[in-house]
C-alpha cells in the first residue's frame, strides 16, 4: 500500500512535485538545525537535490544514501566536487565508517517506512556514524495536522484518526497545478521521540516551523522556491515537523 519509491517511473514523477512549501516550513530550516559541520550524511537523500544544496549552503562534505536504485541512479547524474551517493540495504549503513560524520539527516524517510524494526536499526546506524557531539535532524510530516489542507498539500484524510503504522494518503501539488497521491505511513510524535531516545540520542526535540511565523533565511532558498515562497506564507499552522537528537560525548 505504501508507495514505492524503487518504481523507476515514481522516482521520476517526483520532478514534478512543486517543493515550495517543503523548502518553506522544511529544508530551509535544516542547515540551522544541524549546526556547523563539516561532512553531512543524508539518509534517505532521493534525487539529491537537498544534499548538494546542502553542501553548497553548508559548504561541508556530503554523502547521500538511499534504499532506491533508480532514485541513486538519479541522483548520480550530478556528484559535484564534495559530494557522493551510495545504495544501502534497509536498515544499513554499511558505506559509511563508525563515527565518521558530523551530522546527518533523514527527510521524509520515516512517512516511507512501515516497519518500525527498520526504523530501529536506521536510528542506531545514524548513533553509530555519528561523531560524539554529532546531531541527527528528522523531517517528516506533522502528525498534529492531519488532514489540514496546505494549497494543496494533504497528509492524511480529514476526520481519520490515524494509528501507528497505519498507511495514510498523501495529495501531493504539482507543479502544473495538478495534484498526485501516494502512500505515506502515519507515526505519532511520540515514535520518534522513542526511536531517537531508544538509540541513544540525547537532548531530543521537537520543533514545528509555521510559514506565517517562521521562515528560513531568504538567502538559503534557492532562486526559483524563493520568488514563489509568499504563496504559503499564510499558513498558520505547521505541515511539518524537525525531530532532533545528539550524540553524547564521552
Amino acid at each position: 500500500m505504501v508507495t514505492s519509491w524503487d518504481d523507476p517511473e515514481v522516482a521520476e514523477a517526483f520532478g514534478e512535485f512543486d517543493p515550495t512549501l517543503w523548502w518553506v516550513a522544511g529544508y530551509g530550516h535544516l542547515p540551522a538545525a544541524l549546526g556547523p559541520a563539516t561532512s553531512v550524511l543524508d539518509v534517505g537523500c532521493g534525487t539529491g537535490d537537498i544534499t548538494r544544496w546542502l553542501a553548497d549552503v553548508v559548504g561541508a562534505r556530503c554523502r547521500g544514501v538511499d534504499t532506491s536504485a533508480a532514485m541513486i541512479e538519479r541522483a548520480r547524474r550530478a556528484e559535484p566536487p564534495g559530494v557522493r551517493f551510495d545504495l544501502i540495504e534497509p536498515g544499513r549503513l554499511d558505506p559509511v565508517p563508525d563515527g565518521s560524520v558530523d551530522a546527518a539527516l533523514a527527510a521524509f524517510v520515516f512517512v516511507c517506512e512501515p516497519d518500525l524494526a527498520v526504523l530501529r536499526r536506521t536510528a542506531a546506524e545514524v548513533f553509530r556514524v555519528l561523531r560524539p557531539g554529532g546531531r541527527w535532524v528528522v523531517l517528516d510530516s506533522n502528525p498534529e495536522t492531519t488532514g489540514v489542507d496546505f494549497d494543496g498539500l494533504r497528509q492524511g484524510e480529514p476526520g481519520v484518526d490515524y494509528t501507528a503504522g497505519r498507511p495514510m494518503p498523501v495529495d501531493m501539488p504539482r507543479r502544473d497545478g495538478t495534484a498526485a497521491r501516494i502512500w505515506d505511513v502515519f507515526w505519532p510524535t511520540r515514535t520518534y521521540r522513542e526511536l531517537l531516545d531508544g538509540a541513544g540520542f540525547t537532548g531530543v526535540a521537537v520543533r514545528a516551523p509555521v510559514p506565517a511565523e517562521d521562515l528560513p533565511p531568504q538567502a538559503l532558498l534557492p532562486p526559483p522556491v524563493a520568488a514563489r515562497a509568499w504563496r504559503v506564507r499564510h499558513h498558520r499552522r505547521a505541515p511539518f515537523i524537525l525531530v532532533s537528537g545528539t550524540r553524547p560525548t564521552g
